[in-house]
């Protein structure tokens, strides 16, 4: 039996539903295609300078975040390497949503 959502849609064109479905897709991807660009052209580890110029943290907020095992890293000899993920994952975790209305 038909639903009363499969009645709204068979009264559309094929073309009227292309493009409703199409545009809340394609402002996702233009949303979404910067910060995929970004991510893809990193490696999978940034050296202490790298993961500073991505962040915007500090030498010193690296250091305090690998010391309180906030963030992962890996030595190799006396190297620092952090795994690109693990670093936009710290970011992201602490992104506040906004306020909806006011």
């Amino acid at each position: 039996m038909p639903t009363q959502h499969d009645l709204v849609l068979s009264n559309l064109s094929v073309e009227t539903l292309a493009e409703r479905v199409s545009e809340p897709a394609s402002a996702a991807l233009l949303r979404a295609l910067p910060e995929a660009v970004r991510r893809s052209r990193l490696g999978s580890y940034l050296n202490d300078k790298e993961a500073q110029a991505e962040t915007g943290l500090s030498k010193r907020q690296l250091r305090y975040l690998r010391e309180k095992r906030r963030i992962e890293y890996r030595l190799v000899g006396r190297t620092v390497l952090y795994p690109t993920s693990g670093l936009f994952d710290l970011i992201d975790a602490g992104t506040v949503p906004a306020r909806q209305g006011t």
